[in-house]
């Protein structure tokens, strides 16, 4: 027997609320309409009092409930690994015939996938990845043409034949569109090969023209400027005459003037030198005066200031000129 059967055969006892409905219902009564003046100490009390009283019956509940749910979530354990177990070792029988029929679907949808691919291959003929050629497109419909369409196609057959028909018709409305194209492409090609034929026989013509114009042009041009400098060659001699007569005369009064100018200057300078010896023959004497008079006066001071005779006046101050006597010069 096993835990399951086992926990099934005892009793379960329920726990009896009636006890803490009663309790409940006396409580939403008495407190109602109560407002309390918290204010008040003994009333603030005396609400603390009440709510520990609720509170007391809460933790009462509380208990008796957990009491009575123990042995119900042992039952309930037991009741979920019992169903665990069976459908875990359900779910494996169940794995190896889904792996088969997987194994299954996915083989006929491959041969399912080929087969549209071959009906793909048909459809793709009248793709091209550039603007296609009338060549390239009637090989294509060579192509569509050769394809063997057999009971390998199995139920695709019908909608492989289909597509080759649609191909085919496809291909023809753009090989008659791609040749109209090129023969149009042609017979522009052509029209604009003659016209630029004509157009480069006008130009060869033109430039034939411009050319022999240029030349005639050049040729007027050619007598014009070489008139026009026989007359400036003639215009310039004659103005050189002129200037060259015109220079030598300045050159002639340019040296007169230099003649005369050197003179001045010779007679300037010999006067500015007579004038400049006799400044210094002053400067000499005036030296010369001013020298002998403070010898003068130093030669009085010292004969009567020193009680030096003339002599040895002389001999002080000749001693003071020559730097006998240290610390003592004389200042003129």
């Amino acid at each position: 027997m096993t835990e399951l059967a086992k926990a099934e055969k005892k009793e379960i006892a329920i726990v009896d609320f009636q006890e803490f409905d009663i309790k409940l219902a006396k409580f939403q009564e008495t407190y109602k309409d109560v407002v309390y003046e918290l204010t008040d100490a003994k009333v603030e009390k005396q609400a603390r009092s009440d709510k520990y009283a609720l509170g007391t019956v809460i933790s009462a509940l509380d208990k008796a409930h957990k009491k009575a749910k123990a042995p119900l979530k042992q039952q309930v354990d037991l009741l979920d690994g019992e169903r665990k177990r069976i459908k875990d070792a359900l779910t494996v029988v169940q794995d190896r015939i889904k792996s088969q029929l997987d194994e299954h679907t996915a083989k006929q949808q491959a041969i399912e996938d080929a087969l549209v691919a071959r009906v793909d291959a048909i459809k793709s003929l009248v793709v091209f990845p550039a603007e296609p050629t009338s060549t390239e497109i009637m090989g294509r419909i060579r192509d569509a043409k050769r394809t063997v369409i057999d009971d390998t196609f199995k139920h695709h057959q019908e909608a492989a034949e289909a597509a080759r028909t649609d191909v085919v018709g496809n291909l023809m409305q753009q090989y008659v569109k791609a040749s109209q194209s090129e023969a149009d492409a042609a017979e522009l090609d052509r029209l604009r090969k003659e016209s630029d034929a004509q157009k480069q026989k006008d130009r060869d013509a033109q430039i034939a023209a411009d050319a022999i114009a240029q030349a005639t042009q050049k040729a007027a041009d050619d007598l014009a400027r070489e008139k026009k400098a026989g007359e400036l060659a003639k215009q310039k001699a004659e103005q050189d005459t002129k200037d060259a007569a015109e220079h030598a005369e300045r050159e002639k009064q340019a040296a007169v003037a230099k003649v005369k100018a050197d003179a001045d200057k010779k007679e300037r300078e010999r006067i500015a030198a007579e004038e400049a010896e006799r400044a210094e023959d002053a400067r000499r004497q005036a030296d010369e005066s001013h020298r002998k008079s403070i010898n003068s006066t130093v030669m009085k001071a010292l004969v009567d200031s020193c009680n030096l005779s003339q002599a040895n006046a002389k001999k002080v101050l000749l001693a003071i000129h020559s730097g006998s006597i240290p610390n003592v010069t004389l200042k003129y």
